[in-house]
């Protein structure tokens, strides 16, 4: 039997004792006294504009009701301090936990301060308490300050150059200079890229491509040349204030410029798109407007609302009440943005233009001839009368619809002939064909399919002879066609094919009541 080793168990109890004796003693320290203040934060770090929250425990060891009311002792002016609540009752033997919030003003400089937190503790009985104060170490950073830029090219290398070039208005000059050199090199070499990768697909005038070039250094280089004139301010020793003053609103022009050199990319691409969909002659142009204005209206939304944020609005609000705005309209107007946006689609996709024919899913013995597409409704004329149709968009896009003259204004021609079964079949099928290819308006393509004879079907009367031909113009395939059957119709006449028609025989039968009828007049 192996023998049972007592020194692991000693070791892990030792362990045990040497982790939880921080926490008694503590524990022990913060029990000593009628009523203490204690917090496991002994030092914040605050950065301007920013808030921190911690806690303070208050307990009370004794057997009374006290009425207790936080105070604060500090020197710093750079942030404020707040508690959840300044006054409670604390009953004999409870604890209570306030938190303590410290916000840091937006422009605060860098600096250390002791903060001390006391309380007030009054009772009937025994009269007013003082409880031991918690000092916390507070200190405070500002992205404006200049302590580690002061005299420094760029903020970050050393002046050692010989006097009077040393001095902070010389190091911010010289930072200056090579700034504006700096946002010049880079907004000629940004120029550059633009051009070949996107300017360079517009096929457009040099002198307009040129023009927009230049517009995008410009406001290239007006966002390097804030930055740098921002970061000289730290070089020279300015204020914190001003130059957080100055750094805001250099941020809120920087949003404002690139959202300007967004939107004249986007627009450049909107036209080299419009330009490449249009070499199909299947892209309206006419669109192109509108997809432009849509664009503009995403920019400036986006724009406006980052720039916004700079000085603290809070983006997600705003984003937020732009996506109820938009589901509220969406669910008000559902029906007219569904047209709308059918609207899009068929000028984008160009199914049909002004002058095509088409014929719906709904009637397709009616021709409609295209007149206009808009963004909400569409208006075509009736082929056979002028009467003038708008329809909404979105129910053409529910429907199918044909269009009879898309590709070519060829169309193809049936006609039907019964003739008689003693009639001569084959000279039939000749002088159809004859007729047909005489026509100067019948296209004898071989490519096309030259007029051609079938034999479609027989029933109890005749012979049924199917006769397809292709006219040149669609628009007047009706007089074409008429041309051709009058001719077909006189030449089966001069021919001798018949052409049967029903004929009925009509018995009269004499009856009695006829013949009373007769005796009577007489």
């Amino acid at each position: 039997m192996r023998k049972w080793n007592p020194i692991p168990l000693i070791a892990a109890m030792l362990v045990l004792s040497v982790m939880f004796v921080p926490i008694v003693s503590e524990d022990s320290e913060a029990a000593t006294g009628d009523i203490v203040l204690y917090s496991s934060t002994t030092s914040i770090d605050l950065h301007s504009g920013s808030v921190v929250t911690f806690q303070v425990m208050v307990r009370n060891n004794l057997d009374v009701t006290y009425d207790v009311m936080m105070v604060t002792d500090k020197d710093n002016s750079d942030y404020s301090v707040s508690y959840d609540t300044d006054s409670f009752i604390l009953e004999g033997g409870d604890i209570a936990t306030v938190n303590v919030t410290l916000t840091s003003v937006k422009y605060a400089d860098k600096m250390s301060d002791v903060l001390i937190i006391g309380a007030e503790c009054y009772s009937f009985g025994t009269g007013t308490v003082t409880p031991n104060t918690l000092s916390i170490d507070v200190t405070t950073y500002s992205s404006y300050n200049n302590e580690n830029s002061f005299n420094k090219f760029f903020g970050i290398l050393d002046n050692n150059l010989p006097s009077p070039f040393n001095a902070p208005l010389s190091t911010a000059s010289i930072t200056l200079a090579l700034w504006i050199i700096t946002g010049t090199v880079i907004s000629m070499i940004a120029a550059v890229i633009v051009y070949k990768f996107i300017f360079r697909r517009d096929k457009t005038d040099s002198s307009k491509e040129m023009k927009k070039l230049y517009e995008m250094r410009k406001f290239i280089f007006g966002i390097i040349f804030l930055y740098g004139l921002a970061n000289s301010m730290k070089v020279f020793g300015t204020n914190v204030e001003i130059v957080g003053w100055f750094t805001e609103l250099s941020e809120f022009i920087f949003v404002i410029f690139a959202g300007i050199i967004v939107w004249k990319i986007v627009t450049v691409e909107i036209d080299a798109m419009g330009k490449r969909l249009g070499e199909d002659g299947r892209f309206d142009p006419s669109i192109i407007p509108l997809f432009k204005m849509i664009a503009e209206v995403i920019v400036v939304l986006i724009t406006m609302s980052v720039a916004l944020a700079v000085y603290g609005v809070d983006l997600v609000a705003i984003v937020t009440g732009l996506g109820l705005l938009t589901t509220g309209l969406s669910l008000g107007a559902k029906n007219i943005i569904n047209q709308f946006l059918s609207g899009i689609i068929l000028l984008a996709e160009r199914p049909f233009v002004k002058g095509d024919k088409i014929k719906s899913e709904v009637d397709r013995s009616t021709t409609l001839v295209v007149e206009k597409v808009g963004y909400m409704t569409s208006r075509f004329t009736n082929w056979s009368n002028e009467e003038m149709i708008v329809i909404p968009n979105n129910t053409i896009m529910s429907k199918t619809m044909t269009n009879v003259t898309r590709d070519n204004i060829l169309y193809r021609v049936y006609d039907y002939y019964c003739i008689s079964y003693e009639s001569d079949i084959a000279k039939a099928k000749e002088i159809m064909l004859e007729e047909a290819l005489n026509n100067p308006d019948v296209i004898v393509d071989q490519m096309l399919a030259s007029p051609q004879i079938d034999f479609d079907n027989v029933d109890r009367n005749c012979i049924n002879l199917r006769l397809s031909f292709v006219v040149n113009d669609h628009e007047n395939y009706g007089s074409i066609a008429g041309v051709v059957r009058y001719r077909i119709f006189t030449r089966f006449s001069e021919e001798g094919i018949d052409i049967p028609y029903d004929q009925y025989t009509i018995n009269l039968v004499r009856t009695k009541r006829v013949e009373d009828d007769k005796v009577q007049t007489a």
